[in-house]
């Protein structure tokens, strides 16, 4: 069986065809753009939504880390 470039592409990346936006529980929640530098210079983009007690950000809260993976869309 042959493939053809772009079928390889879609074997590997397989967007989301729904909807791509924010998930209820952080509809409204400001959050803040980043970008990651690894070790070796790769930029990776992010996003940062601080967990806030009673209106101000708290520096102690924990953090999670979500790598998403090869598909979808982070915009």
């Amino acid at each position: 069986m042959v493939l053809s470039p772009t079928a390889g592409e879609w074997l590997l990346f397989q967007p989301s065809r729904g909807d791509t936006g924010l998930p209820p529980i952080l509809q409204g929640v400001q959050g803040e753009d980043l970008t990651l530098t690894a070790e070796d210079g790769v930029q990776i983009k992010a996003w940062w939504y601080q967990v806030r007690e009673g209106g101000e950000p708290s520096p102690s809260a924990p953090a999670v880390l979500l790598l998403h993976g090869n598909a979808g869309d982070i915009a």
